[in-house]
């Protein structure tokens, strides 16, 4: 039973401008490289840990590929988690060294949590430069391991409220980018530490403020980054009535990727924002949804479809993008797992799979 699966084969591709319409660029995406140019392709296997290595490589092999990017995470316990990440940096060393091309995305806490009993630490202390310290000897290590390729996703989703680093007022907007601009200057100045690139990077959250006002300058910012999952709460959406037919799940799923695609802090704006920066678009994390509630797309082939235009699209200057595969999102089938969305995974690896070579 193949279910909302053929109802999307018979479905127009949906423009990320228009998402009544068909794509009319559908044709003129960009090709898949085996990540020997942009859009570069990554799987983010989980937070926080040595990055699920052999998962990665597992993600490849299941797309038919030879080359794709790992993404690894610090803790943001204290201050140790970020200077002293052995535990991070040496594997995905040994990983970066066996194949030349490879390279990692690390997610950087911009301040860590406050242990119990001292004093907080505070956005407002970091752009004073106060913390400059611990980055430079994250700076040094990441040399010392050879990871000084790397792309620095510092502060990650700074507009949402879970990180010790929120930015959720137009104050903490202020020193957040102060903060931000403090540790980019810091990294780069270590020896050796120059071809380090630095990403800022969002989830889509509504603030008081303009994107602006946290934006720490061109001079310090490589890459604009939009973290996207297929869930919503526009009224309307999800979750699905009791007994939904795939086409009324269909017409759900269009509803929310319009949804996520507009409004002051859709993926047009930070797709406008990037442009107007003249800075390439990342996407650190993209996934598929579930929740208890009921508000994510679930099994969603159309979520998966959209994803590819947006990467492949040459309008959108994607630089990489990469699969959050883990808890309410996994969908690849790694690790001895099978998938659970088998749906979506089979459009996923139909779409993103390079063709099998021809044999003689």
């Amino acid at each position: 039973m193949l279910g909302i699966f053929a109802v999307l084969l018979f479905q127009p591709v949906v423009s990320l401008s228009n998402p009544s319409a068909e794509n009319a660029g559908a044709t003129n995406l960009l090709p898949l490289t085996d990540n020997r140019q942009p859009p570069f392709m990554g799987l983010y296997e989980n937070v926080p840990k040595a990055g699920g290595i052999d998962q990665v490589d597992e993600y490849a092999k299941w797309l038919n590929r030879s080359l794709v990017w790992g993404h690894g995470s610090q803790g943001w316990e204290n201050w140790g988690s970020v200077e002293k990440a052995f535990w991070l940096l040496v594997p995905w060393s040994k990983w970066v060294a066996a194949m030349p091309g490879r390279r990692v995305v690390f997610s950087v806490p911009l301040i860590p949590g406050t242990p119990k009993g001292e004093k907080p630490f505070t956005l407002k202390e970091g752009a004073t430069g106060a913390y400059n310290s611990h980055f430079a000897q994250l700076a040094k290590m990441l040399v010392d391991h050879k990871l000084d390729n790397s792309i620095i996703r510092l502060g990650w989703e700074f507009d949402g409220g879970w990180y010790p680093w929120a930015a959720r007022t137009p104050e903490n907007a202020g020193y957040f980018a102060q903060c931000f601009k403090q540790v980019v200057t810091t990294m780069r100045a270590q020896p050796g530490a120059e071809k380090l690139t630095f990403c800022w990077n969002g989830c889509g959250e509504g603030l008081p403020y303009e994107l602006a006002a946290a934006y720490p300058g061109d001079d310090c910012v490589d890459f604009v980054g939009l973290d996207i999952y297929d869930k919503s709460w526009a009224k309307g959406v999800y979750p699905y009535p009791p007994n939904a037919s795939a086409a009324e799940k269909l017409e759900r799923q269009t509803k929310a990727w319009a949804a996520l695609c507009n409004g002051k802090f859709g993926i047009k704006a930070w797709l406008a924002f990037a442009k107007a920066h003249k800075k390439p678009f990342m996407i650190p994390e993209w996934g598929l949804w579930k929740t208890k509630d009921g508000h994510g797309g679930d099994d969603n082939p159309f979520f998966v479809q959209q994803m590819f235009t947006l990467i492949h699209d040459p309008e959108n200057n994607v630089y990489e993008a990469a699969y959050w595969d883990a808890r309410e999102a996994k969908v690849i089938p790694t690790g001895g797992t099978t998938s659970q969305y088998p749906h979506a995974a089979a459009l996923f690896k139909k779409l993103f799979s390079l063709p099998t070579p021809a044999t003689h």
